[in-house]
């Protein structure tokens, strides 16, 4: 339960480095 638990708030904090790179990309492209 808490391994499931352990690996979902990985894949959140991955998903929000993706999601802050790709953000700065975009404003440096602008």
């Amino acid at each position: 339960m808490s391994f499931k638990l352990d690996v979902d708030g990985y894949h959140m904090n991955h998903l929000y480095q993706i999601g802050l790179r790709i953000h700065t990309l975009h404003a440096r492209i602008s």
